[in-house]
């Protein structure tokens, strides 16, 4: 006796996929457009942070901007962040000429920044965060202040308090 796609000889696996997706779509939609969270971890409280951030390589009139004191912003609104430290560094390269033999070097035209920032952010198990940027070492990060906007990577993360 043939099932012909059913399951138990009476329901169609395709009508039971179908129904899954529905819900599950469903479900996302209105999570999204309610304006609450899938998963949700608990209040999150407040907490001192100390974090070092490496730009990508710029032009160096980039940096003429980025100053210590300046306070970082998101979304044309400040955030309580603040710059402690900027060192301007050189832009190390490493090519392979053609015996196969590796140079190393300095670019002459691009130099990056290690910025140290203090602030005051959001920790909500299991994740630091600064306005909506996610803070964890080695992910990326938009170093934002009134007159700056750099691409740039986390490369240390301390809790001052």
């Amino acid at each position: 006796m043939k099932n012909n796609g059913k399951l138990f000889g009476k329901i169609h696996v395709l009508d039971i996929l179908v129904a899954l997706v529905t819900i599950i779509v469903l479900f996302t939609g209105y999570a999204k457009l309610s304006g609450t969270e899938i998963v949700d971890f608990g209040d999150g409280s407040d907490v001192k942070l100390r974090y070092e951030v490496i730009t990508s390589a710029y032009d160096p009139l980039y940096f003429d901007n980025l100053k210590v004191g300046d306070i970082i912003a998101e979304d044309k609104k400040l955030l309580s962040g603040e710059i402690i430290s900027v060192d301007i560094i050189d832009k190390d390269v490493a090519i392979v000429d053609n015996n196969g033999d590796v140079i190393s070097g300095v670019d002459p035209e691009l130099k990056r920044a290690v910025v140290v920032i203090e602030a005051t952010g959001e920790y909500k198990l299991p994740v630091y965060k600064l306005g909506k940027q996610e803070l964890r070492e080695g992910r990326p990060y938009f170093l934002i202040t009134e007159l700056v906007n750099l691409s740039s990577v986390i490369s240390q993360l301390e809790i001052i308090e």
